[in-house]
């Protein structure tokens, strides 16, 4: 990693850190920046399990406190 683009690595920190962005924001942001490489199938992966694990805890939420056609639409979502 060259120089430059540690000091690109540290300001996007930086701004994630000082526009209050989620942990899953952040790794979107890092994967989708401007750096001439693509996202890694590391980065893929933990967004993935990221969002996953909230989409599994949301709807978790929404069947246990909700009416049937709130449990309906989060299945549908499946």
């Amino acid at each position: 990693m060259s120089l430059q683009n540690f000091g690109k690595g540290a300001l996007r920190v930086a701004k994630n850190y000082t526009k209050g962005y989620s942990d899953v924001q952040a790794k979107v942001r890092e994967a989708t920046s401007n750096d001439p490489w693509g996202p890694s199938g590391t980065q893929m992966n933990e967004i993935a399990q990221m969002t996953y694990n909230q989409y599994v805890s949301l709807h978790a939420s929404r069947n246990s406190s909700s009416t049937n056609t709130a449990c309906t639409e989060t299945i549908l979502l499946k």
